[in-house]
């Protein structure tokens, strides 16, 4: 057996166990204070994306609807534009006539056409845009 004087004392373990009671007191508090700390900042991390898909959510639909509404205005538009033209006259002379009919009367219909085309200085066709 060993003989050892009574007042060594015996430590066994790692050397975490000889660090002063000041160290270990000091690392106890700062890991009791980032572990909640880190909890509540991965909560505000999941909330905060959360809120960010939700907005980016809704623009998503608001400029959707926005765009179909434009879509549609503009649909309404050729649809006017297209009755209004298949109701001139020069235009269906032009469609019913045959070969060399069709040819006389070209610079009539694409006089029409253009006199449509051209937009004047009350109305224009691209009023459904702005």
């Amino acid at each position: 057996m060993e003989n050892r004087p009574m007042s060594e004392p015996n430590v066994r373990g790692g050397p975490i166990l000889r660090w002063s009671i000041g160290a270990k007191l000091a690392l106890v508090f700062l890991v009791l204070a980032i572990i909640p700390m880190s909890v509540i900042a991965y909560y505000n991390l999941a909330q905060g994306q959360n809120a960010v898909a939700e907005v980016t959510r809704e623009n998503l639909v608001e400029l959707s609807r926005s765009t179909a509404h434009h879509i549609g205005l503009l649909l309404t538009e050729n649809q006017r534009a297209s009755a209004a033209l298949a109701g001139q006259p020069s235009v269906i002379l032009f469609l019913t006539a045959s070969g060399d009919e069709r040819e006389a009367l070209t610079p009539r219909a694409y006089q029409t056409l253009q006199n449509f085309a051209t937009p004047t200085p009350t109305t224009t066709r691209r009023d459904c845009w702005t």
